[in-house]
């Protein structure tokens, strides 16, 4: 039986990808979680945590520039957000959270408090 082709191409929205998508690796559990979370951040605050006028900046902010510190623009967002995003947007996959709900989970207590 034949083999089929590997998938060589990825369908994904650029403020939602993971840097490891970006850098053409396979995706991985912490890959959804990246997503997770960027979708998380826009809801909270009305934009992705990454954002640049062209698709070039916007995929280097992606790979290169730490999360921003969100707490510094919203003032009703505690800093122990940032702490989280950051984790949840790591560069590498393997220091985020071991799975999309813990992230999720530590963002909804921190707001209910």
């Amino acid at each position: 039986e034949p083999v089929p082709p590997r998938t060589t191409h990825v369908t994904a929205s650029l403020p939602y990808s993971a840097p490891e998508l970006l850098l053409g690796r396979p995706a991985v559990a912490a890959t959804d979680e990246y997503a997770l979370v960027c979708s998380a951040v826009e809801l909270l605050t009305g934009a992705p945590p990454f954002t640049a006028a062209t698709t070039m900046g916007l995929t280097a902010a992606q790979l290169a520039s730490p999360p921003p510190r969100l707490s510094r623009r919203i003032e009703w967002l505690p800093h122990a957000f940032d702490s989280i995003v950051a984790k949840a947007l790591a560069k590498e996959p393997g220091l985020r959270y071991a799975t999309c709900s813990e992230p999720i989970a530590l963002i909804t207590r921190l707001l209910r408090q």
